[in-house]
């Protein structure tokens, strides 16, 4: 049996299972898929968390920002190694103006990359691109 196979589907179904979390703002299983030191850096937006918990206050502030804020199309998950990239849009319509981004009532819509770092089942970093 090929193992790097099982491992590629493991990964896919923790990305899977982060988008369905992210998507359903369900913070507590969020928290479960990611490791303690978990970092995260947007590189388009310069958002940025040092920990899992400075992770998980972000988005849920990104969340009071843009309450309707998901991942609306899943273009391609493509897992290596401990590795996996995500090529998705996020959509959210802006509660509030965010100078630079998005008015009030508008749709952001941004075209994202994310490369997750794992280690064993735990996101310990996730690169975002877009």
């Amino acid at each position: 049996m090929d193992t790097s196979t099982v491992g590629d589907e493991r990964l896919r179904t923790q990305i899977d299972r982060f988008v369905a979390a992210y998507n359903a703002q369900d913070f507590a299983a969020l928290g479960e898929l990611l490791g303690p030191q978990a970092r995260y850096q947007h590189h388009g937006q310069q958002f940025s968390a040092g920990d899992k918990q400075e992770l998980l206050a972000l988005m849920e502030q990104i969340a009071a920002g843009f309450p309707d804020r998901r991942f609306a199309e899943v273009r391609r998950v493509l897992p290596s190694g401990s590795h996996v990239v995500l090529e998705a849009v996020w959509t959210g319509t802006a509660a509030a103006d965010m100078p630079g981004f998005a008015s009030a009532g508008d749709v952001a819509r941004l075209e994202c990359c994310g490369i997750f770092a794992f280690d064993g089942e735990q996101i310990v970093a996730w690169d975002d691109f877009g």
